[in-house]
């Protein structure tokens, strides 16, 4: 029967592992000397936040952008067009304006080309341009189709029509000048023939007036009465001037020629549509998209941001980075870190900035990768062994590390059980490298396989240092990891994001570990680096460290997650004679 598991209840968090021979750093400093993890800063924007967003952010950038210039061309493809054209009319004096009267009087006056420009617009010359073009425009929508404009000190109209066809824009803005000159002239002429109406009117009046003075005056003289006779001679005198001067003005305005003005420069027939334009349609997308790159960058770098570098790691985690694994410059990553190797120098620091915090327990968990925590494991398990130190791994989940035997490495290794009486429910395994492989103090490798009923069978030391490997949100932490134990996050670079990484630090914090920092590690999900498989044949890109032909942790992504169709747990091989 399994053991009871007690709920897991975080414990009080212990102070700061300092370096050995430090004091122990302010809660302030944390992120920088390395300790207990005290959560996320506040984010800052400074001129580095911009610098990430651009350089880290250029392909979302970039994307953004040929989105814009693809939606704004085929919205450009699709928008209908429109044509323009432009008729210009020179606006003249009629005639009829310098010959209305005013009492006795004319009166000169100026042409109003805003009032004008109004007229251009009313009923009577819209009725025209309709009847002369037909069903070409609506009735109702014709005014939203023509613009007038008055350039300044001039006296023209510049009349602007457009249409959907050049043809249509061009016949309208034509018919719109000759409707607007026609109206003015029969308007014009109106107003002429009603003044001739007027003073031949007047004329026959005063001519009237004037027979009938003179008939007076006549009578006057033959009655011998002086004075009666030379008053009428006075009033006959007015009128006979106002008779020359009706006369001089009905000859006038017999004579004027109505001149409503002309049209200078006839319409062309538009070669191109005005709108929509293309320029501003591309220009305006094209922005709008660099917009909506930039802004998605800015938010993945404020929300989300990716784990790169170590500045990342302090900024987003307050954490020290502790060592960051490079992949080889071939691109294919060894299971084993030799001295040959380009791994060597990161699995050397990191053992070492363990070795000097003192734990002798250390508890590795990824962001995500299993296969990059087992394969850091494995490594820092060998480092330590390799410096003289007892090591064991234990694995939670049915893996097994790789067989050096297979890897193209020079020397060897197996594992082997290891001798004396072994617990059958917990079989202990034992490395045995040669060559470069080769470890002066043992490694034991331990496989729980996810089993609880495996926990009691753990083996105890404090000459040996145990390195724990488990899944992110493992079950078996809070029984696995203990007080003082030295816990690493393990993050893939440059896939691994910020909030990921700190939901699994509030994981290892609950467990009591302290966490001593975080180690980069290449992305395995990109397929690289590459593994090496058995016989040099180098693995397919595609294939991840967990289904490589090493072994190298073939269950641990899946097993117990309900996803299935990996490799069962390889058997260990017997144990050598």
């Amino acid at each position: 029967m399994p053991p009871t598991m007690p709920p897991s209840v975080p414990p009080s968090l212990p102070p700061s592992l300092p370096p050995s021979g430090q004091p122990s750093p302010p809660a302030s400093s944390g992120a920088a000397s390395g300790g207990q993890w005290d959560g996320a800063g506040p984010p800052v924007t400074d001129f580095g936040f911009y610098q990430r967003v651009l350089r880290r952010g250029w392909r979302v950038i970039l994307a953004g952008l040929a989105v814009g210039l693809l939606l704004g061309t085929a919205w450009y493809a699709a928008a209908p067009r429109t044509y323009a054209a432009t008729a210009s009319v020179l606006v003249t004096a009629t005639g009829a304006d310098t010959t209305s009267t005013v009492g006795e009087r004319t009166v000169s006056e100026a042409v109003n080309l805003d009032t004008e420009a109004q007229i251009l617009t009313s009923a009577d010359v819209v009725d025209r341009v309709l009847e002369a073009t037909g069903d070409a425009f609506p009735a109702r929508g014709i005014l939203d189709h023509v613009a007038v404009q008055v350039p300044p000190n001039t006296n023209v109209l510049d009349i602007t029509v457009s249409a959907d066809d050049p043809r249509t824009a061009q016949e309208g803005a034509q018919a719109f000048a000759e409707a607007y000159l026609a109206n003015r002239t029969e308007v014009a002429e109106e107003s002429l023939a009603t003044s001739t109406s007027e003073y031949e009117q007047r004329l026959e009046a005063a001519q009237a007036q004037q027979a009938e003075l003179t008939v007076q005056l006549r009578a006057a003289e033959e009655a011998g009465d002086g004075e009666t006779a030379t008053g009428l001679r006075t009033r006959i005198q007015g009128v006979t001037a106002q008779i020359a001067a009706l006369a001089q003005r009905l000859v006038e305005t017999s004579s004027v020629v109505v001149t409503a003005g002309r049209v200078i420069n006839a319409p062309e027939r538009p070669s191109a549509p005005v709108s929509p334009d293309r320029q501003l349609v591309l220009g305006s997308a094209a922005a709008l998209g660099l917009l909506l790159g930039v802004g998605s960058s800015m938010f993945t770098q404020r929300q989300r941001p990716r784990l790169s570098t170590a500045d990342d790691v302090r900024r987003e985690l307050r954490l020290p980075l502790l060592a960051e694994v490079l992949p080889g410059a071939n691109g294919v990553m060894p299971p084993i870190a030799t001295t040959e190797t380009g791994q060597a120098i990161a699995f050397a620091r990191l053992h070492r900035r363990i070795s000097d915090l003192g734990a002798r327990r250390v508890v590795l968990a990824p962001v995500s990768s299993e296969p990059a925590a087992l394969h850091t494991a494995f490594n820092l398990a060998w480092q330590f062994a390799r410096h003289g130190q007892p090591a064991r791994l234990v694995l939670e989940d049915g893996d097994t590390p790789p067989d050096p035997a297979t890897m193209d490495q020079s020397g060897g290794g197996t594992l082997e059980l290891a001798p004396g009486e072994q617990d059958p429910v917990l079989p202990v395994a034992r490395f045995v490298g040669e060559g470069l492989l080769a470890t002066p103090a043992p490694l034991e490798v331990i496989d729980l396989a996810g089993r609880h009923e495996a926990l009691p069978h753990l083996p105890g030391s404090d000459d040996v240092v145990t390195v724990l490997c488990v899944h992110r949100d493992s079950q078996l932490l809070t029984f696995l990891a203990q007080p003082g134990d030295a816990a690493v996050l393990v993050a893939e670079k440059d896939k691994d994001r910020a909030p990921d990484a700190r939901d699994a630090l509030q994981h290892l914090e609950g467990s009591g570990a302290q966490v001593a920092g975080v180690v980069l590690h290449p992305w395995y999900g990109a397929g690289i680096p590459r593994l090496v498989a058995p016989y040099g044949e180098a693995a397919p890109r595609s294939r991840t460290i967990a289904q490589s032909a090493t072994q190298f942790a073939a269950a641990v992504v899946r097993r117990g997650r309900g996803r299935g169709g990996l490799p069962s747990r390889p058997a260990l091989p017997p144990q050598r004679s």
